[in-house]
């Protein structure tokens, strides 16, 4: 089975393929949608000093989505045809994109855009779409395909994308991760900061800066390696100097050395913010292990921040840095969601508890309570196609639904009563089951025997880690 995993990222979405027997491959390039007098092409971003006439190069996918109602039905048109443009009518079954944790932190009545996403995949014709978080994405492909971690580590990840920080605090835990809490805090678009300190927030030439910030960040990414020795030697005394010209306009590592300055007061701010949480978790005597994704995080003096926040000291002889590559760091995210989408590992989302139906049965011509197993913690896999139902030695169990009978179903998820329902269904013979949805949320399911009507309520659990933001 072959599986792809979709980055859509902060700014440029990220794709790889996986199998479970074969690594999983990339696209080293970031990938765009633009729209031509109307008409959508995907593939390399296209960069320009100034915007083609006509066009329209699509930015921010994901942002895009969790925007305003008129963002979000651009946005999902924008999916649509950059994965029609890529893949035509031969997309995989198996896809599982990659979101912001705190997307499925979210009450279950509420529609988000982890659901428009899934049903944009589905209407592609996807036959099992799924979510994973950044994070567990991250961690499955660190586990699985570069094995770095044992069993009972703790891992502190670092997301630097374009505009926001994600700081995520996972462990390993019977060969799963699984995520203990997580924060993020947004920043202003890193080339908009760089072209800003270039011309100055001029309004009166919005396209300009349009097309300087398109441009700089083309030559951020194919000057890397200078732009981030000049800032480095920078930082430590040397004079400016001139990183690379674009449209006319000298770039110098003082100007980038400033425009960076409130991303990595946001990022620091946010490590410390999660690991004033756990500080016994990430004392630097302990081990756990830290991971830098992302592309602003390629930047040593970010990555710096980072490790000064939390008190790792690289010239140590172990520290707690996982090595990554470039490519690995821009693309983790992309290879684990491939391999959790060909099933050649568990991202850890199952559901993390037990969960019982307060039943009754009629014993020796009295009713007496007779509690109904449902499934059991770790037992439900998210984004299954159908519904778990109660069984005794592989037979589903009927439940009869009388007249008169409660309005709501109480469920005991460890131990904890929780009411499902306003309405009781129809009486009659019903099997009861459970499923995870793509996006983590559960679903207690009740099947009438003969004509397969179903009765569905959403389950409500408040989410195992509540995930903060801060987007100042």
């Amino acid at each position: 089975m072959t599986g792809l995993g979709l980055d859509l990222g902060s700014r440029w979405a990220k794709l790889a393929t996986a199998s479970a027997a074969v690594e999983p491959a990339g696209r080293a390039e970031p990938l765009a949608l633009t729209r031509v007098d109307g008409r959508p092409f995907a593939g390399k971003a296209a960069y320009s000093t100034l915007p083609t006439p006509g066009a329209r190069l699509v930015e921010r996918f994901t942002a895009a989505l969790a925007g305003s109602d008129a963002e979000a039905a651009q946005a999902t048109d924008d999916v649509r045809d950059f994965l029609a443009a890529l893949y035509g009518a031969t997309l995989p079954p198996d896809v599982a994109a990659v979101v912001p944790e705190h997307w499925l932190r979210r009450p279950a009545s509420t529609t988000g855009p982890g659901d428009r996403l899934l049903a944009t995949l589905r209407n592609l014709g996807v036959a099992r779409p799924r979510l994973v978080s950044h994070p567990r994405a991250v961690l499955a492909y660190l586990m699985g395909g570069a094995g770095q971690f044992a069993d009972g580590d703790r891992v502190l990840l670092v997301d630097v994308g374009a505009s926001s920080v994600a700081v995520t605090l996972g462990a390993v835990r019977d060969g799963r991760p699984s995520i203990l809490d997580a924060t993020w805090s947004g920043f202003p678009d890193v080339d908009q900061l760089i072209a800003d300190a270039v011309l100055g927030p001029d309004p009166s030439r919005p396209r300009a800066i349009v097309g300087l910030r398109r441009a700089i960040a083309a030559q951020r990414q194919e000057q890397a390696g200078l732009v981030d020795m000049l800032l480095t030697e920078f930082a430590r005394g040397a004079p400016a100097a001139v990183a690379f010209e674009v449209a006319g306009h000298s770039v110098t590592s003082t100007a980038i050395h400033e425009a960076l300055a409130p991303v990595r007061q946001s990022v620091e701010a946010t490590v410390v913010r999660l690991r004033a949480a756990h500080a016994a978790d990430l004392e630097p005597g302990r081990r756990w292990r830290l991971v830098l994704t992302g592309g602003t995080a390629l930047t040593t003096q970010v990555a710096m921040v980072v490790h000064r926040a939390v008190g790792n000291d690289l010239d140590a002889t172990w520290n707690h840095l996982v090595p990554l590559d470039p490519s690995q760091t821009l693309h983790a995210a992309a290879f684990g969601a491939a391999l959790v989408a060909a099933g050649a590992i568990e991202p850890g989302d199952r559901f993390p508890s037990a969960v019982t139906l307060r039943a009754h049965r009629v014993a020796g011509g009295r009713l007496t309570a007779a509690d109904l197993h449902l499934c059991a913690a770790d037992e439900l896999a998210a984004g299954q196609p159908e519904p778990t139902y109660a069984a005794a030695g592989g037979t589903p169990v009927s439940v009869d639904v009388s007249e008169g009978a409660a309005t709501s179903f109480e469920l005991l998820i460890d131990g904890q009563a929780v009411l499902v329902g306003d309405q009781a269904p129809s009486p009659g013979t019903y099997h009861i089951g459970l499923q995870l949805d793509p996006a983590g949320r559960l679903d207690l399911i009740c099947r009438e025997i003969g004509s397969g009507r179903q009765w569905r309520r959403r389950v409500p659990v408040p989410p195992v880690n509540s995930g903060r933001g801060d987007t100042r």
